[in-house]
């Protein structure tokens, strides 16, 4: 079974993600933690889950995590032998970086 690795920058991500939302909703921001963790856990049994983003050296996979109505946090990770390397999380609104 694969290890999930969270990368610094993707740990900053959470974190960014937590204060912007605790601001308005500390209930809320705790649900999107819980989402985005709960989405990573899958992909340590299924780590072929993501769909592939193209262009990118190493190959790149994204996973769509919903959060909300219309909106929800991608994912960012590579397969790196047995482990699964969160790169970044991003919510579906950020411009690509």
């Amino acid at each position: 079974m694969p290890h999930l690795i969270w990368t610094q920058e993707a740990r900053l991500d959470l974190e960014r993600a937590y204060h912007f939302l605790a601001a308005r909703d500390k209930a809320l921001a705790k649900r999107a933690l819980k989402a985005i963790h709960g989405g990573a856990k899958l992909l340590e049994s299924q780590p072929q889950l993501g769909r592939p983003v193209f262009g990118q050296r190493p190959p790149r996979k994204e996973l769509l995590l919903p959060f909300g109505r219309r909106s929800g946090y991608v994912l960012h990770y590579v397969l790196e032998d047995d482990d699964v390397v969160i790169l970044a999380v991003r919510h579906q609104r950020q411009v690509n970086r």
